[in-house]
């Protein structure tokens, strides 16, 4: 099979821009003139941002990438839709990437499965800043990211990270949470991954029941969230979310976007469109 390992599927939604590899990994998440994730992705490593199936057997947790090039997915995409397809572990899955408006977006998964006890989890890298300040030194950026983490009765934890250093005239914000309720949280990939990952390839938090929760601010930026353990009996939804605003001029305090989530979601047409398969 020969990849293309250059070429990349647009998605733009007003000042919001998703560029896509083929594999289906993110290559660059963009708002406005402000770099959202930390990373470009690539065609051998892919992108780290991933949403993971985990399945528990006993003591034993199996754990699987639902997205890019280290997943078993199909990759196909719409105007303003994304979908990775596969079946992993028993388990169908499918992934729905939703461009809701310039400020939200949703990841949508859905599971096939019976008997089985499983749960998801999201990750994803964090910048927050202009393209060249990232590039220039990620860490560095890193260290001025704000993590402030809130919890309540019906969603879990929404981890909201603002941008400490002024980008031109703004400090941007990043919020990201769950519509359905989760239980687990990190902001760091040194919790997320541990220093064994580079000799075995494998996130350290993907093997262990929890995740910190405990809000960590170091040089790696990576935030990620867990959902609630679920027992497949047929078919079921889990949805994260992702907003964003160009300026918030103060500390946060509380969550940004309140009602603005669950009414986007609400006003998004289900309907699946034509999606296109992308090879």
């Amino acid at each position: 099979m020969t990849l293309n390992t250059t070429e990349t599927c647009h998605l733009q939604t007003g000042d919001t821009q998703v560029y896509f590899l083929p594999s289906g990994d993110v290559s660059n998440f963009s708002h406005n003139n402000i770099m959202v994730n930390q990373l470009f992705g690539n065609a051998i490593d892919g992108s780290l941002n991933n949403i993971f199936l985990r399945v528990f057997n006993n003591d034993k947790i199996d754990f699987y990438p639902l997205l890019g090039v280290k997943s078993a997915s199909t990759f196909s995409t719409s105007a303003n839709k994304a979908k990775w397809a596969g079946e992993v572990h028993d388990v169908e899955y499918e992934v729905i990437f939703h461009m809701a408006h310039e400020q939200i977006w949703f990841w949508e998964v859905n599971l096939d499965g019976d008997g089985l006890d499983v749960d998801l989890v999201y990750g994803q890298d964090v910048g927050l800043a202009h393209l060249n300040a990232i590039r220039s030194n990620e860490a560095y950026n890193a260290q001025y990211l704000d993590h402030a983490v809130f919890e309540n009765d019906s969603t879990g934890f929404t981890v909201c990270t603002r941008q400490n250093q002024q980008q031109g005239d703004d400090f941007p914000y990043l919020q990201q949470g769950s519509l359905e309720k989760n239980v687990g949280y990190s902001t760091d990939g040194f919790q997320f991954f541990g220093l064994s990952y580079k000799e075995t390839d494998i996130p350290e938090a993907l093997t262990k029941s929890s995740l910190a929760n405990e809000t960590y601010q170091y040089e790696f930026a990576y935030t990620a969230l867990q959902s609630k353990k679920m027992k497949l009996t047929g078919k079921t939804s889990f949805v994260f979310y992702g907003a964003v605003a160009s300026h918030h001029p103060d500390s946060v305090k509380n969550p940004l976007f309140k009602q603005e989530i669950q009414q986007a979601w609400d006003d998004l047409d289900k309907e699946q469109p034509s999606f296109e398969k992308i090879d």
